[in-house]
């Protein structure tokens, strides 16, 4: 049977209000949804702020105690240089001065009575007497450097390894010349020109020679050392005991009788 006007009408009229009724199901739905998800997202922002917060005051306060131990190490630095300078002028400065203090016045004590008694002098003692006195001196002087050279040449005689010491001698100022050898090894090499500066310092009588061979055994023999240098086969000057440098004397002359 057909449908009238009045039907379709109804069944339209229901679509309607069922799609109507969907819709505003759908807008809850959407609002609640909104509603939910802004209140989660405050929370999310409110924990994120707090843990900021959290994390923010634990490096403040690690920031502080780090401060404070820096200042306590600084201040216990302090403190300890503090007490070695007060130990460096308490103990070693003030007692160098006391004996700076106490030499230099012992040496102006000194030169007051070497001023006093050079004044007082001459009325005691004659200036012919002061001569001799001075004369005396200079002669007791030369006795005790003589006697020194001369135990010093006499451990020299004993020296076999090229590097012991040689024993010091005595110029005739009653110094040691800077250019005198530290040790044999020294002497037997060397030069010429040091030669001859230390046997004017040594021996001003000594004739010089043009050989560096006869000027370095010229100051070898003053300084009591028993070896030679001596040119064996032509040669380089080579040093040699005494046995050795006879011998090899007594062959180069034979050679040069041949």
């Amino acid at each position: 049977m057909p449908t009238s006007s009045s039907d379709a009408s109804s069944a339209g009229m229901s679509v309607h209000a069922v799609t109507a009724n969907i819709i505003t199901d759908l807008n809850a739905s959407l609002a609640a949804l909104q509603r939910t998800l802004g209140s989660l997202g405050e929370e999310q922002v409110q924990g994120i702020r707090t843990d900021a917060d959290a994390y923010i005051d634990s490096r403040i306060n690690s920031v502080k105690d780090k401060m404070e131990a820096s200042d306590a190490s600084h201040q216990a630095q302090t403190t300890e240089l503090q007490a070695l300078l007060k130990k460096v002028f308490d103990e070693e400065l003030v007692a160098q001065l006391k004996d700076l203090i106490h030499a230099e016045v012992l040496e102006q004590i000194d030169d007051l009575v070497k001023a006093e008694v050079q004044a007082r002098l001459p009325e005691y003692l004659s200036e012919d007497l002061q001569e001799e006195m001075r004369r005396q001196q200079a002669e007791l002087a030369d006795l005790e450097r003589q006697l020194h050279n001369s135990e010093s040449a006499g451990a020299n005689a004993a020296l076999r390894d090229v590097d012991e010491a040689v024993h010091p001698l005595y110029n005739t100022k009653g110094e040691i010349s800077a250019n005198f050898p530290k040790k044999l090894a020294d002497l037997f090499d060397m030069t010429n020109e040091t030669a001859i500066s230390l046997l004017r310092d040594y021996a001003p009588d000594q004739e010089i020679s043009d050989s560096r061979e006869n000027n370095v055994n010229a100051f070898m023999h003053l300084c009591g050392v028993r070896y030679r240098l001596v040119s064996v086969g032509g040669g380089p000057a080579i040093p040699c005991s005494p046995t050795t440098a006879a011998r090899a004397g007594k062959s180069g002359g034979e050679k040069s009788k041949a």
